[in-house]
């Protein structure tokens, strides 16, 4: 049996884990779901006034609010589900030692469940459009390939990291620093011109995240098609790690047990 196949058989584990990630995500929580706006909403209130008070980056006839959030919240999703889903095999240990199930679905669980946090952010960012007076643009259909693409970047990563960190729990740590120094060499706080008048155009198409918010920023908010050879670079930059991760994650989940 694959491990496609595996997981899908067990999809009602898959689902009943992503239910419950949410639940405890939440639980006992003042606010509740409304965490899942603070974070990328409190992000573009400072770099609405760092950059676009203070260093007045150019983003052409976008108000600077829209232009940083409309990025920030598929960012904030690939960042929390890389932040859940690298822990998710040492806090499920209890489960791991108790019963065999394929465990990428831990992972995979955790990244599910973080759609709950970019669908609520989601709706306060087509407010703000409304606010704005953005137009619904037709390019908003490639919102789902956008989506699934983003997904797989982040399984590709957590996947590996993940098994890394049941061996060495130092990556746990190391994780929120390097997603933050990931995120300012991602065209999000800028326009993408910017990175390319300066000579870094590299840097974007060496970085998957990087077409990938570009293309929910035109679509979104510019109303233009996605940077397809830059989607197409980001696939296959996902695919080439995607594979010897997922190898490698069912080579050493035999001793997730023995570990944990």
């Amino acid at each position: 049996m694959n491990g496609a196949e595996s997981v899908f058989r067990r999809k009602e584990l898959l689902w009943t884990l992503a239910v419950r990630d949410i639940r405890v995500r939440y639980k006992q929580s003042y606010l509740g779901i409304a965490w899942a706006v603070i974070q990328p909403f409190t992000l573009m209130v400072i770099f609405t006034f760092v950059f676009g008070k203070l260093a007045k980056i150019d983003t052409a006839d976008i108000p600077y609010p829209i232009f940083a959030y409309a990025a920030l919240v598929p960012w904030t999703f690939f960042a929390s589900a890389l932040g859940t889903a690298i822990p998710s095999v040492v806090q499920n240990a209890s489960i791991v030692k108790k019963v065999y199930f394929p465990r990428e679905i831990l992972p995979l669980s955790t990244v599910i469940s973080s759609l709950m946090d970019f669908a609520i952010a989601f709706v306060v960012l087509l407010g703000m459009m409304v606010w704005f007076g953005a137009p619904f643009a037709w390019t908003m259909v490639f919102l789902p390939v956008l989506l699934l693409l983003t997904i797989m970047i982040a399984m590709a990563i957590a996947l590996f990291a993940s098994a890394v960190n049941v061996y060495y729990r130092d990556i746990r740590y190391a994780v929120p620093l390097l997603l933050q120094l990931w995120m300012y060499a991602t065209p999000v706080a800028y326009p993408l011109q910017l990175l390319k008048d300066n000579g870094y155009a590299w840097v974007y198409y060496a970085n998957p995240m990087g077409p990938v918010i570009e293309s929910f920023r035109r679509i979104l908010v510019h109303g233009t098609l996605p940077d397809f050879p830059g989607l197409a670079i980001s696939a296959g930059i996902a695919i080439v790690i995607l594979i010897p991760a997922y190898w490698f994650f069912k080579r050493v989940e035999m001793n997730f047990a023995d570990i944990v």
